[in-house]
């Protein structure tokens, strides 16, 4: 029995020491979960495992960890189409961008899965095929490929496999130009004029949030650069400046398939997007142009088609900002109105809607590329600007945008005192009454609004009136000053205090004519129309039934390098030049005679007054440059086969040769321009009217110089020579009879010997006939002391019209510059007319009247002399 007891003992002992006691049971089967937890980890969930992440779920998965952007990109999404674009949604300057700023236009793009890598290709949809058999399609599908702007290795794919990951940090924090926050149009730009650039400042930029909806998904940085400004990218304004910027990139999906693109027509103001085609019908490819244009749908069409009205589908929207103040909300929806007036004509109700941003709506977001909005900007700036952004595969609108900046009503202001006070009284202020602002902000913003619905600038919508009719009272109220609205329109410089009543239109209130046709030809329905082909036809014919009536013809706007046509010109009035401008200088001056008593007790501290003599020679730039091109002036139509008019008929010679010589006398005329109580307080340094007579002076000859064109395509021309001594013979109207010239017409005597030596070629210098105005930028730099770089910035600011650098071609193809391949050689003739010229010298040197202005014409005849010796 004791032997059995310790039989079990032992056998008790040797168990027990061969089992783990429980404590490292316990520690072994910890260890073991752990192992087998960290093999069950997948790559997807090591990416955010342990970081403080943000996930947004929509169009991608977008996830921000410790300060790391990564994608997630289902396999459905890849290979589709859409648009990639940046808005600034803060910035440090307000001077340099502006919220809501989109300076680069968005790109078409698509994501696509290359092995371990996912490549964002940029698209061109600049090829169109056309063919029932779909060979081209085939051909262009096995040729063309996506431009890879970014390419990232794959980080993991989803748990269920559905999507890709990777980061894509490096592409929202980079010196990428499409993120660059400096808006173009910004104030310190000066139009153009100022160079600016910014060094990417990588060590002091990072990623802000992430964002995704349905439709779209999106990411914003803030980035920080060194900002440089040049004026004209030679003179050193400002170096190294810190500029910060939150910019926003979006991804925006494209809509689905459907639009209708309408082909656009040349004689219609539609912006358009530009395609090659290449049909199996054609032989050889040719460009094809469609309008753009918003996708309208009636929401009930049997009562659109019956004549009824329908709301759309989905009708434009524009959110309009909430900090505008409440007055200028109510204007901008009585500009919106207008434009739903021309829509009612064909069938739409409401197709326009303003809503003010919403509060409590966590989907809306203003810098989102999708919506659509009227923005409040805080900038020194005084103009409205408008971009559009277009669906590049069929030019359908996607969304617009409009900018009002702050100081708008400064504009407004001083082109009411300007243009109307010598006949308003309301006018003769520095602070508006609120309906005559009102009244004027409606009528501004009536343009900007056509260009987000798709139409351009109508130059010639002034040239359709005559200029007694816009001195009716009656004729204004019913048609306004021009057929259209998208005019570069002033206020109404030609009525008179004789009979002007109050009440009486002094602006642009409503839509015109053209802009009701054009909205017809852009979104009006043709039942009958069951093919794009026979729409195309019956738009055609609509276009064509209106050719040659003034009231619907398009005047694009033209390159400062290339001013033709003199009905197509910013900021006229009325069909005669000479006669509107007439009216316009007689107001002006009254308004120059009044203005000190005017203002006097509010511009206390003369700080009006110290500037405002800049904008009256702003003002008289506008004035004359309507008359001025009329001299070797061309009337250019767009025309299409069976339309009356001709493609290009030469100024009349009688309307040229009129205007040159009221050009000559109202530039010896503009001593009106002084007003001794007015240029006290101005502090400039020269006389008003020397410097306007001549700068204005420099104008004669440079438009002289460009009349060989105009000379050529007319049956009856009135020739440079003829011109020529048209000027000769009023320079020297007293000189040859013994009298005292003017101090303006001996500035002119030596300025045309200069002008007749160089056309002479006497200087060795090959002589250019320029086909275009003029470049007046080289004019103000004549004029400017290169020395004082800011003081030319001021001048400049002064002047900002002298020197407009409008370049941009809207319509279809604007007219660029027109060069001769041989020029008329005339030297021999300018050599004969110096010649005379010296003859006519020395005459008035014999009969005049004081040693003085002997020794005047005796150095004009040594000036010739000597350029005669060196030949």
């Amino acid at each position: 029995m004791n032997n059995i007891k310790l039989i079990i003992i032992l056998i008790y002992l040797f168990t027990a020491a061969g089992m783990p006691d429980a404590s490292a049971r316990k520690k072994k089967n910890k260890q073991s979960a752990k192992t087998e937890e960290v093999k069950d980890i997948s790559k997807y969930e090591k990416l955010f495992k342990d970081k403080k992440h943000i996930q947004a779920k929509g169009l991608f998965t977008m996830h921000l960890a410790e300060g790391k952007v990564y994608m997630e990109v289902t396999v459905g999404t890849l290979g589709q189409r859409m648009l990639m674009g940046s808005t600034v949604e803060k910035i440090s300057d307000p001077l340099e961008s502006s919220v809501g700023a989109q300076p680069m236009p968005p790109i078409q793009v698509i994501f696509e899965k290359s092995d371990f890598l996912i490549n964002i290709c940029k698209i061109n949809e600049k090829i169109k095929i056309f063919d029932k058999e779909k060979k081209g399609q085939s051909a262009i599908a096995k040729s063309q490929i996506g431009a890879v702007i970014a390419s990232f290795p794959i980080a993991a794919y989803s748990p269920d496999s559905s999507a890709i990951v990777f980061e894509a940090t490096s592409f929202f924090i980079n010196d990428d130009k499409s993120l660059d926050p400096l808006d173009p149009k910004a104030y310190n730009s000066l139009e153009g004029y100022v160079k600016r650039t910014g060094t990417f400042k990588r060590n002091r930029s990072q990623i802000a949030s992430v964002e995704a909806y349905p439709d779209n998904a999106s990411v914003t940085s803030c980035l920080s650069y060194s900002v440089s400004l040049s004026l004209f990218g030679i003179f050193k304004m400002v170096e190294d400046k810190p500029l910060t910027a939150l910019v926003k990139r979006t991804f925006l999906k494209l809509p689905d398939e459907g639009f209708i693109s309408r082909e656009a027509d040349a004689r219609v103001g539609t912006a358009y997007s530009q395609y090659i085609e290449f049909s199996g019908d054609q032989q050889g490819s040719r460009n094809r142009y469609y309008a753009n244009r918003w996708r309208l749908e009636p929401k009930d069409k049997d009562a659109f088609l019956s004549g009824k009205l329908s709301e759309p589908q989905k009708p434009i929207v524009f959110y309009v900002d909430n900090t505008f103040p409440e007055k200028w909300q109510e204007y901008i929806s009585r500009s919106v109105a207008q434009w739903n007036k021309a829509f009612e004509k064909i069938g739409y109700k409401d197709a326009i809607r303003t809503k003010i941003y919403p509060q409590n709506d966590s989907t809306f977001n203003d810098t989102n590329l999708k919506y659509s909005c009227i923005r409040y900007v805080i900038s020194p700036s005084e103009g409205i600007n408008d971009n559009v952004w277009t669906d590049p595969r069929t030019g359908e609108i996607i969304s617009a945008n409009i900018y009002i900046c702050h100081n708008l009503p400064m504009q407004i202001q001083r082109d009411r005192l300007l243009q109307t006070a010598a006949y308003d009284k309301s006018a003769r202020t520095l602070t508006l009454n609120e309906e005559d602002f009102g009244k004027a902000f409606v009528s501004m913003l009536m343009r900007n609004i056509g260009h987000c619905l798709g139409l351009t600038d109508n130059l010639a919508g002034s040239a359709a009136y005559s200029t007694d009719s816009l001195r009716s009272a009656g004729f204004t109220k019913e048609k306004g000053l021009s057929s259209s609205v998208m005019d570069d329109l002033t206020f109404n410089y030609l009525l008179s205090a004789d009979h002007y009543k109050k009440g009486d239109s002094w602006c642009q209130e409503s839509i015109g004519e053209y802009d009701y046709w054009a909205i017809r030809w852009l979104y009006g329905s043709f039942s009958n129309a069951d093919t794009p082909e026979k729409e195309s036809a019956m738009l055609k014919k609509l276009v064509s039934e209106k050719s040659g009536n003034p009231v619907y013809m398009y005047g694009k706007r033209q390159n400062r390098r290339a001013f033709y046509d003199p009905r197509s010109m910013s900021r006229d009035l009325g069909n005669n030049a000479v006669e509107s401008v007439g009216f316009a200088f007689k107001n002006l001056s009254e308004v120059i005679a009044g203005m000190n008593n005017w203002i006097d007790k509010q511009d206390y501290d003369y700080s009006f007054r110290k500037v405002i003599y800049g904008y009256i020679i702003n003002q008289v730039y506008d004035y004359m440059i309507h008359v001025f091109q009329n001299v070797g002036g061309i009337y250019i139509n767009e025309k299409y086969a069976g339309d009356p008019n001709p493609t290009y008929q030469s100024v009349p010679k009688e309307i040229q040769k009129n205007s040159l010589l009221w050009i000559m006398q109202q530039i010896e005329d503009l001593t009106w321009l002084d007003n001794s109580d007015l240029i006290k307080n101005c502090g400039l340094e020269s006389n008003i009217s020397n410097f306007a007579q001549n700068y204005f002076g420099n104008f004669i000859f440079v438009q002289l110089n460009a009349m060989a064109l105009s000379e050529s395509k007319s049956d009856d021309p009135y020739t440079q020579l003829e011109a020529a001594r048209d000027v000769m013979n009023f320079l020297m109207k007293e000189s040859n009879a013994g009298k005292i010239p003017s101090d303006n017409k001996i500035s002119l005597q030596s300025m045309f010997v200069d002008n007749l030596i160089r056309w002479s070629n006497l200087t060795g210098k090959v002589s250019e006939t320029s086909s275009s105005f003029s470049s007046i930028l080289s004019l103000a730099l004549k004029d400017t002391n290169k020395k004082n770089v800011l003081q030319y910035y001021d001048y400049i600011r002064k002047y900002p019209e002298l020197i407009n650098s409008t370049t941009e071609n809207e319509g279809m193809s604007a007219m660029q510059s027109v060069r001769f391949n041989v020029l008329p050689e005339r030297s021999h003739e300018w050599y004969g007319m110096l010649l005379n010229f010296k003859s006519s010298l020395r005459n008035a040197a014999n009969k005049a009247p004081t040693e003085e202005l002997k020794n005047t014409y005796l150095y004009q005849i040594y000036k010739i002399d000597k350029a005669l010796s060196k030949d």
